[in-house]
């Protein structure tokens, strides 16, 4: 009797561990961000260039880019070129977020490759936490109400976000 009632104890464990390892890579997923397809929080966020704040209020009606970067971030660096090719077009807004980096740094960086379009300071993180930034770089693909059509973590592939603006656009 003893013996059974370890083997069902032992079984039990076993499957909420396996539950709870699925739960787990299940919302590891690319894509299975619990944000997508939900509107995306509010943001207000002193601008990078100290003239005045990037508000979300301000995207409403169009496609928006909002991209998650370091300085320090090798893959954030490199995307920033394809963030550039889309952030002169009239039917998308491109925004950009400073996390977990100091200001000075990452001024001296946006100079440096030109970037020219509104970045905000995330001091506290508390966009990073209200939008579940997971690792750098992280862009969130908005739609014209504010709602999250994709997340992409790791490296902004510009086929990619070409695909997903162009659904958005047309």
């Amino acid at each position: 009797m003893r013996r059974w009632h370890l083997v069902a104890v032992g079984t039990a464990v076993a499957l909420v561990l396996g539950l709870l390892v699925a739960a787990v890579v299940r919302d590891s997923a690319p894509g299975a961000l619990p944000v997508v397809g939900k509107q995306a929080p509010a943001l207000a966020l002193p601008r990078l260039d100290g003239q005045g704040q990037v508000s979300s209020a301000d995207w409403r009606g169009k496609p928006v880019v909002l991209n998650f970067w370091s300085s320090w971030c090798g893959p954030c660096r490199d995307e920033f070129s394809v963030l550039g090719r889309h952030a002169g077009r009239d039917d998308v807004v491109v925004v950009g977020v400073v996390f977990q980096d100091s200001p000075d740094t990452a001024r001296r960086f946006v100079d440096d490759v030109g970037a020219r379009w509104p970045i905000g300071v995330d001091e506290r993180s508390a966009a990073a936490i209200a939008y579940g930034v997971r690792g750098l770089p992280q862009t969130f693909l908005l739609d014209r109400d504010g709602v999250v059509a994709a997340v992409y973590t790791g490296p902004l592939s510009e086929s990619a976000l070409a695909a997903d603006l162009g659904r958005l656009t047309t």
